[in-house]
């Protein structure tokens, strides 16, 4: 069963994480569909801007628990050369020379978190919700951290991953860009109009500027 579903319409290229019944928990089967359709919205002439959203009750809930758990017995390196196949994905939304808008609704936690805060964008709606709470089951949510860092600085981030549940909340929706997520999920148009969605010569140089850091951030969390 193929893992996303995706669709363009009006220059908007529209990911919808297609899970449901996991919770659109992330595997390798959807961080290879992930790949794909990063490099159709690279590629594609009639894409101006890609947005990632979730089919059903959340957004994403992170990893898939199944592969986390088989992931214990297998060598360094093969768990290595894993965290980096998410890595890239997260470097791919970063290196894209469009702008990628995450729609969250639901839950957005652990890797789930980190697709979102990749993004250059994100629209959440009322009841999204956000974390880490690998932290607590001993997990280092290294990967993903990397994302966070960017997005707010090294010592936010570093609270930010140890508040209580009730805090995370409140300061995510803090970081969340105002919008009617309600109005602007289901048309395409007016969402572009909204957000002012013009990829230039200028966004494109400022993306691969910013890019070279989240680099090697990225090969360091997953050693």
């Amino acid at each position: 069963m193929k893992r996303l579903e995706t669709k363009t319409s009006d220059g908007i290229f529209a990911i919808t994480l297609n899970r449901p019944e996991k919770r659109n928990a992330i595997d390798m089967l959807m961080v290879d569909e992930l790949s794909e359709s990063l490099e159709h919205a690279d590629l594609s002439a009639d894409v101006r801007a890609v947005a990632i959203r979730g089919n059903g009750k959340d957004f994403c809930a992170g990893a898939d628990l199944r592969e986390l758990l088989e992931s214990v017995d297998l060598p360094s390196e093969d768990n290595t050369r894993n965290a980096m196949r998410l890595g890239n994905i997260f470097l791919k939304i970063r290196e894209l020379a469009k702008p990628v808008v995450a729609v969250v609704h639901g839950r957005a936690l652990a890797g789930g978190c980190g697709l979102a805060t990749a993004c250059d964008i994100v629209l959440a709606h009322s009841d999204a919700q956000f974390g880490y709470p690998e932290i607590r089951r001993g997990f280092v949510p290294a990967m993903v951290m990397v994302m966070l860092r960017r997005a707010v600085g090294e010592k936010v981030a570093f609270e930010h991953a140890g508040l209580d549940w009730e805090r995370h909340i409140e300061f995510d929706q803090a970081m969340m860009r105002p919008a009617e997520v309600d109005h602007l999920v289901g048309d395409a148009s007016r969402a572009r109009e909204k957000l002012g969605w013009e990829p230039t010569v200028g966004f494109q140089e400022m993306i691969c500027r910013m890019v070279d850091a989240d680099v090697r951030r990225l090969e360091i969390s997953a050693s």
